[in-house]
């Protein structure tokens, strides 16, 4: 005879070990790990185990159901059909096994369709709240590395990389743990649910490049005439390449943007950027041979009457749910 059931009291969590060898290299090495702690009151002795981010105990099979009209002759009717729908998701609310004591839980999200991952080997887990850590798989993941720069909102220059061929390995959001050079430089959170192929991951901060922004003091002045002021800014900034390898660099920066009659800008130079009027936002992708430096300069005209005004947009690129996760 053989049996099964489910219980409480077991849990894992995805973590990571991103180790980047230099930033000329063509790929990552990325160790996909299972953090895991046994509280059943019984010990794991020598077992298989397969991993899952899904809950056996949330009735799959009972389908969604009108119980009630979608009322509209009040404005408390537009949300009417949500009340319907939690009303419906209040059994798998309900469902729910117990967690494990004394482990903080964090929000991840995983995708809407994730198969289970049966580890190789066997292995034995006590059921002592020690945490366990197994290894899932480790892939060399195609890579571009670039450096970016912000240095208006931070003087750091920032080593980052694009990671490519990774959406099909089954891969969920998770802590990792970021080696650059054989040092470790710190931690950090993939979020592959932000990401649909293309995944963008800071590596740290790096002193390799120097940046400098500073204002142009001939280009910035302004002038009051009645009730409007006319105000010219200028900007210049200095990359310089400490490698002896030739790098990508991508410079930002942001001019402001006029939302009403009474603000107008102007942008009077961008030394070749990429300039998005409606964003504000000003790029410059450059290639900087080994040991060489570029500059660059920014300068715009703001002509206004009272205040500006800002705005910004968060896109989500794909469907993610999100469920409880241990943070080990």
């Amino acid at each position: 005879m053989e049996y099964s059931y489910v219980c409480g009291g077991v849990a894992w969590s995805p973590s990571y070990d991103v180790l980047v060898s230099d930033a000329s290299a063509s790929s990552i090495t990325l160790k996909y790990t299972a953090k895991t702690m046994n509280q059943t009151g019984e010990d794991w002795d020598k077992v298989k185990v397969t991993l899952s981010s899904n809950s056996p105990i949330e009735n799959p099979t009972e389908i969604p159901l009108i119980n009630r009209p979608w009322i509209l002759n009040s404005p408390r009717g537009l949300v009417q059909r949500e009340q319907n729908v939690e009303q419906q998701n209040d059994a798998a609310e309900n469902a729910k096994i117990a967690k494990l004591e004394g482990v903080e839980y964090r929000e991840i999200r995983v995708p809407s369709y994730l198969e289970t991952r049966v580890l190789s080997g066997e292995y034995s887990i006590k059921s002592n709240s020690t945490v366990f850590t197994l290894p899932i798989s480790a892939n060399e993941i195609p890579a571009r590395f670039y450096y970016y720069g912000f240095p208006a909102m931070d003087p750091q220059v920032y080593l980052v990389t694009e990671l490519t061929g990774w959406s099909s390995l089954g891969l969920v959001d998770g802590v990792a743990n970021v080696r650059y050079k054989n040092t470790d430089v710190g931690r950090t959170i993939i979020r592959f649910s932000e990401y649909a192929d293309t995944l963008m991951l800071p590596i740290g901060k790096d002193n390799t490049v120097y940046m400098v922004m500073e204002p142009d003091y001939n280009k910035t002045f302004s002038k009051v005439s009645g009730k409007r002021t006319k105000a010219d800014f200028g900007f210049n900034y200095v990359l310089k390449n400490n490698n002896n390898f030739p790098i990508q660099f991508e410079l930002v920066d942001q001019v402001p943007v006029s939302q009403v009659k009474t603000i107008d800008v102007k942008v009077n130079n961008t030394s070749g950027a990429n300039y998005n009027s409606e964003e504000g936002s000003v790029v410059w992708n450059v290639t900087i041979p080994a040991n060489a430096d570029k500059k660059y300069d920014l300068s715009y005209t703001v002509d206004y009457e009272g205040n500006l005004s800002f705005s910004s947009n968060n896109y989500q690129k794909l469907k993610f749910r999100t469920i409880a996760c241990p943070s080990f």
